[in-house]
C-alpha cells in the first residue's frame, strides 16, 4: 500500500539528491560492520569509514561541554569508527547502530544551493551532556545537531543550521523515542518539523558554502577533530534539492511516520 501511494506521488516531487535506508545498500565488513552505505538515489553518494590518513585526534564529547575531553587516535580506515547494522531496529525495520565513536563519510559535493527538505528517521539515545550529530555537510552548508541536554541541565535541542555556527532555526526538543526529524531550506528561510509537527523557523539568506565532505554519525570540526558522535540508531535519510511544497512535504512525512510506526503525536518538549 505504501508503496502505491509513493508511486502515485513520486512524478511530483524531484529526484533526491541522498537516498539511504538501512534495509538497502549496506555493506559489511569481516566483523560484521558497516564498510558501505550506498546511496539509492541517482546521484549514488555512497559513505564508507572515514579515511583519514594520518593519526587523528577524535573527540568523544561534545567541543561544547567543560568536562575533560576522551580522546583516542585511529588510523587510515579503522573499523572502530564503522557503525553496526542493527536487523530490527525502529519500527522493526534495520537500523544502523552509532554507539559514540562511530562516523561514515562522503567528500562529493551535494547541490543545495537552492534550497533543500532533509527527512531522517533516527532515535537520539546520547547522554545527557553530549551533544550529537546525525548528517553533517561540511563547514558553511547544513547540520543536524541534537545537543541533549548539558552538564546540569536538560535543555536539550534539535539544530539545523545552514552555516558552521548559525542556527537557521532551533527549538529546545528532547526525546530518547524514535523521531522523524525534518528540515527545509528555500535560499532565505530555514524551518523544522518533529513528527509532523512545525517546531520553529528562522531566516538565513547567504550563499550556501562548496565543502563537499558529509558526515554521519559525527563531524569534523573547523581544527580537523572528529567530535560530536551520535549515540543512537538511523534508519532512513532522504535530501531533496529544494524545498518541497507543503503537500509533497506532508506526502513523505506520512510515508514515513507510517514505515517506522512512529507516531504523529507531538514529541516531547522541554
Amino acid at each position: 500500500m505504501l508503496a502505491t501511494i509513493l508511486l502515485l506521488f513520486s512524478a511530483a516531487l524531484p529526484a533526491p539528491i541522498l537516498h539511504l535506508r538501512a534495509d538497502r545498500g549496506v555493506v559489511l565488513d569481516e566483523q560484521r560492520r558497516v564498510a558501505t552505505w550506498k546511496d539509492i538515489s541517482p546521484r549514488h553518494t555512497d559513505f564508507e569509514t572515514s579515511r583519514l590518513g594520518h593519526p587523528q585526534l577524535v573527540f568523544l564529547t561534545s567541543f561544547r561541554d567543560t568536562a575533560e575531553k576522551r580522546v583516542f587516535k585511529t588510523l587510515d580506515s579503522d573499523a572502530k569508527l564503522r557503525p553496526r547494522l542493527v536487523r530490527v531496529g525502529i519500527g522493526g525495520k534495520p537500523s544502523i547502530a552509532f554507539d559514540g565513536a562511530q562516523a561514515l563519510v562522503n567528500s562529493s559535493s551535494l547541490p543545495l544551493d537552492s534550497g533543500f527538505s532533509l527527512f531522517v528517521v533516527a532515535q537520539n539515545l546520547s547522554p545527557n551532556g553530549q551533544c550529537a550529530t546525525m548528517i553533517d555537510k561540511g563547514p558553511g552548508d547544513f547540520n543536524t545537531d541534537l545537543p541533549n541536554g548539558h552538564a546540569g541541565g536538560v535543555d536539550g535541542s534539535f539544530n539545523m543550521g545552514v552555516a558552521w555556527v548559525y542556527d537557521v532555526a532551533h527549538s529546545n526538543f528532547s526525546t530518547k523515542q524514535p523521531t522523524l526529524y525534518e528540515s527545509a531550506w528555500n535560499g532565505k528561510t530555514g524551518s523544522l518539523w518533529a513528527n509532523g509537527h512545525f517546531l520553529t523557523s528562522g531566516s538565513y539568506d547567504a550563499r550556501l558554502g562548496r565543502n563537499p565532505t558529509t558526515w554521519i554519525g559525527g563531524v569534523l570540526n573547523p581544527h580537523g577533530v572528529l567530535q560530536n558522535f551520535l549515540v543512537g540508531r538511523i534508519s532512513e535519510i532522504l535530501i531533496y534539492p529544494r524545498e518541497l511544497d507543503p503537500r509533497d512535504r506532508q506526502m513523505v512525512e506520512k510515508l514515513l511516520l507510517a514505515k517506522y510506526r512512529i507516531s504523529a503525536s507531538s514529541p516531547e518538549h522541554l
